[in-house]
């Protein structure tokens, strides 16, 4: 696939109509049940060969159409090696623990898929637009807005793509 019909370089106003949209979109009902029939197969391969487990990503803006797109993908695979996690505002529980405790928690067994409504990436991108929240979690670094940089976000990135890299790879 090639994507770079999609990059926005911010160089032009961005036409929208030439992408197709829920509502101009005709699925064909035997080619969707062919996709799901593989998928359903590919589940079942997974589930038996117990040596990975998936992880599916939905990051998007609230009114996305994520829980949509949840509820007409996945309503056909097995509920028994599927499920989903919706990630919210941290609890008082997770903010005792780093900012990963709660993603590493949700990671599926082996041959499991699990979802993510949202993900590890919304504990950076939130705390960005807003490092206030930051100051509150009482992380040792942080005790004011100003003590919040690029070089901590940098920082953050780097251990959530490494932490997830190696759960994935290694356990």
């Amino acid at each position: 696939m090639d994507e770079t019909s999609y990059r926005y370089a911010g160089d032009r106003p961005v036409d929208l109509t030439q992408w197709a949209t829920q509502t101009t979109v005709r699925i064909d009902r035997a080619e969707r049940d062919a996709d799901l029939a593989t998928l359903q197969d590919l589940q079942r391969r997974l589930y038996a060969q117990k040596q990975t487990g998936v992880i599916i990503v939905l990051q998007g803006m609230d009114t996305a159409g994520k829980d949509g797109l949840i509820r007409h993908v996945f309503s056909g695979f097995n509920a028994a090696g599927t499920s989903v996690v919706s990630f919210k505002q941290p609890t008082s529980v997770d903010l005792q623990h780093d900012f990963l405790w709660r993603v590493n928690q949700a990671l599926p067994a082996r041959g499991e898929i699990r979802i993510f409504n949202r993900s590890q990436y919304e504990d950076v991108l939130i705390s960005r637009v807003h490092p206030e929240i930051l100051v509150g979690q009482h992380l040792p670094e942080i005790q004011t807005v100003g003590d919040v940089t690029d070089k901590f976000f940098n920082r953050r990135m780097t251990c959530a793509i490494m932490r997830l890299t190696w759960r994935i790879k290694g356990s």
